[in-house]
Parts: structure tokens; C-alpha cells; sequence
């Protein structure tokens, strides 16, 4: 959680390396060109500041920042809660990106296209994913379940039970780790 200044410019720097953007003359251009990478770099951006917000009790400005926030999320189909995903999340393409506001992600990890982590049914357990996971394009993480350090989800993937060995590959309906 983003809880003072410092963390926050600290928390915007390591991602803002994370997406390769410096503050030169065409990476300037290039967000108001409306580059993919620099579109999805300003939504993590003020997902980041609305967080700072909310965190500092400052009721005003966390206001107007999810205003501004809700344009990016409902434009761009991208619905991830504040304080849901630790420092250095990185979305690899814009489009439709579901995260329950309860679920739990850790420190890089790396969302593709088309992801949902959400809870199962009627029930509020939500996924708990560890760090430097890689979630691929489609994949579905549903219920209560929990995701090992590094592990990567393989494209429309439908994770409904725990992976708790770290570093391994899971594809498939159900998925299951690849041998």
C-alpha cells in the first residue's frame, strides 16, 4: 500500500521502468499520439495517485482522481480495485482486465489481455496470487484459490485449484502444471 509521498514517486518510478517510458520529447509524443503502452502506463498511473489518495484520507482529491480513473476503466475495459496489486504491475496490451477488489496480487506480476481473477459463485474468497506470476491471455483464476512465486498461467487457462510449487507452468481446463 501507497501510504506517504515518498512511496508513492518511489512505486511510479519502478514502474514507469517497468514499461520502458522516460520523460524525453517522444515519449511524449507518443502518449499523445496514443500509444498502447503509454495509454495503459497513464491508467496504471492514476490508478497509483487514486491509491495515494485513498490511503492519505484525502477525500477531495481521491474524488476527483477516481473521476478520472473511471474514464480510463470504462473506456478501456480495464476494472482493477485500489490497493488490489503491488508495486510493479505490468498490463502487456490494452483491452478487458477483471480483478475482484478483495483478490490479493503481489510484487511484478504481469497481466496479458482478456483476465479475469475473480471470486467463485456466490462465495466472497477471492484468489491470492504471488509475486512475479505472469497471467496469459484469456486466463480465468477463479475462487479461493492461491498462486505460488512465479508461477505463469498458460493463454484461456481456467485455474480453479492452488498451485503451490513455485516457478512452474499451468495450461488448460482445469489447469494443471506441464511436466
Amino acid at each position: 500500500m501507497i501510504n506517504n509521498k515518498k512511496e508513492l514517486k518511489e512505486w511510479l518510478r519502478y514502474e514507469r521502468n517497468r514499461y520502458c517510458i522516460n520523460h524525453s520529447f517522444l515519449s511524449i509524443f507518443l502518449h499523445l499520439a496514443g500509444s498502447e503502452k503509454h495509454i495503459i502506463w497513464a491508467f496504471q498511473r492514476r490508478l497509483r495517485i487514486s491509491e495515494y489518495y485513498h490511503n492519505t484520507h484525502k477525500p477531495i482529491r481521491e474524488c476527483i482522481s477516481h473521476l478520472l480513473l473511471n474514464h480510463y476503466r470504462n473506456k478501456y475495459g480495464l476494472r482493477i480495485g485500489l490497493n488490489v496489486c503491488n508495486k510493479g504491475l505490468r498490463i502487456k496490451h490494452l483491452g478487458s482486465i477483471l480483478i475482484n477488489g478483495n483478490a490479493r496480487i503481489g510484487k511484478d506480476v504481469t497481466l496479458h489481455i482478456h483476465t479475469a481473477i475473480v471470486a467463485k459463485g456466490n462465495s466472497d474468497e477471492v484468489p491470492i496470487i504471488g509475486h512475479r506470476c505472469v497471467i496469459g491471455v484469456g486466463a480465468t483464476i477463479v475462487g479461493g484459490i492461491r498462486l505460488a512465486d512465479g508461477v505463469r498461467v498458460g493463454a484461456n487457462a481456467l485455474v480453479c485449484k492452488d498451485e503451490l510449487h513455485e516457478d512452474v507452468t499451468i495450461v488448460g481446463n482445469p489447469a494443471r502444471p506441464i511436466v
